[in-house]
């Protein structure tokens, strides 16, 4: 994997902390997340803030978060990537005591970087006090199985275009699995005459007998499906906890041969099919690390909402003043911080759904059948 790193000097004093302005000249293109700080022995040297641009470029921030967890590493608001022989400004805040490179230009594994300015505590300027520092790329990987009931249909375009929104927003990489069962036979069906509509649920998946074939490394499951011709959704997406999903896991489910499915929606090259699977997928994350684990909390305003402590609810999306579905699920994602993708790696690497003991109902009974209805937005 490249990496941009100047490594700790033979001599990283005198030492102080101030903010650096400078540039960054890459020999080969990296993909960055997070930076390393190389503290001065026995001190808490670190990065507070940094930002990274160049002319072209409107870049990425990090902000410290204290003296908690791996506190040398400052994660940026999204993974980026800089292309190789391109020149790139930083501006870089630090604490404490970290190494100092003192040279105005130094050869560094993976490129160059120079110092234009620092200035110190004190108020002092320099030009020759670079920041030992480490551009990273290692982050989580969480695995989504994408469960097609339909031997040949591509949704590629849909699922591939979802993640990679995903990924641009939040710490982490987000990977589909895709699985692939004959087309679905049974749904389960609320409500009469006219307002009769059709869904497929976990129990209903189960019934047909393909939940032993699902993969078992994986965070969730999202079920693509065609309701049959007569038929109409109950909904364009609808997310359940583990009680009603399979394998003790969250699943999501939407229609895919739905009318509004391949038509513009968020933008004009975005369809509706790639804007439920990321407001379903966001559901999905909130639910495992609110509901199921506890970790978190979640915020239904902004005024109940905490950066690292809680997480936003994506279906109210005026209460956090905002007015454009895109920007705000944009957001909504850029509200998981590295800790909590941690902690979903953790989840699904470790396969800890099967050890929350959940109980389900009969098969099909009306307690289920009434609990899904009723529950099914507070498990989201």
């Amino acid at each position: 994997m490249p990496v941009f790193d100047t490594s700790a000097p033979s001599n990283p004093y005198p030492s102080i902390f101030g903010t650096h302005n400078g540039t960054i000249k890459p020999n080969q293109t990296i993909t960055v997340f997070k930076m390393y700080t190389y503290p001065c022995a026995g001190t808490g040297g670190h990065t507070e803030y940094a930002r990274i641009w160049n002319s072209s470029w409107g870049g990425v921030e990090a902000h410290w978060k204290g003296y908690v967890g791996n506190w040398h590493n400052i994660s940026f608001n999204k993974t980026f990537t800089l292309v190789a022989n391109e020149t790139y400004n930083y501006t870089i805040c630090t604490g404490s005591y970290p190494q100092i490179i003192h040279k105005h230009i130094a050869n560094v594994t993976g490129g160059t970087i120079t110092c234009t300015e620092f200035t110190d505590a004190n108020g002092r300027r320099y030009e020759d006090w670079i920041p030992a520092i480490r551009l990273e790329h290692t982050m989580p990987e969480i695995d989504i199985a994408f469960v097609i009931f339909n031997e040949t249909d591509d949704l590629s375009k849909y699922t591939e275009q979802a993640l990679t929104f995903v990924n641009q927003h939040i710490p982490a990489t987000f990977e589909a699995i895709t699985v692939r069962l004959p087309e679905a036979t049974e749904f389960t069906y609320w409500g009469t005459g006219e307002d009769r509509c059709c869904f497929l649920a976990g129990w209903n998946v189960r019934s047909m007998g393909h939940e032993e074939q699902l993969p078992l490394a994986c965070l969730g499951y999202f079920l693509l499906w065609k309701f049959k011709e007569g038929d109409k959704p109950c909904w364009g997406g609808g997310t359940w906890g583990p009680i009603h999903g399979l394998n003790n896991k969250r699943i999501s489910s939407a229609p895919y041969n739905a009318w509004w499915w391949s038509e513009p929606g968020w933008r004009p090259d975005m369809p509706g099919g790639t804007c439920i699977i990321l407001h379903e997928l966001h559901h999905m994350i909130g639910g495992t690390l609110v509901d199921d684990y506890k970790y978190y909390k979640g915020a239904d305003s902004m005024s109940e909402h905490r950066y690292g402590e809680t997480i936003p609810n994506i279906d109210r999306m005026s209460d956090f003043g905002f007015t454009d579905d895109y920007n705000f699920t944009a957001w909504c994602y850029e509200q998981l911080t590295e800790e909590m993708c941690k902690k979903l790696e953790m989840i699904y690497k470790n396969q800890k759904h099967s050890t929350l003991g959940i109980k389900r109902p009969p098969h099909n009974s009306k307690a289920q059948q009434k609990e899904a209805q009723v529950g099914l937005y507070n498990q989201k």
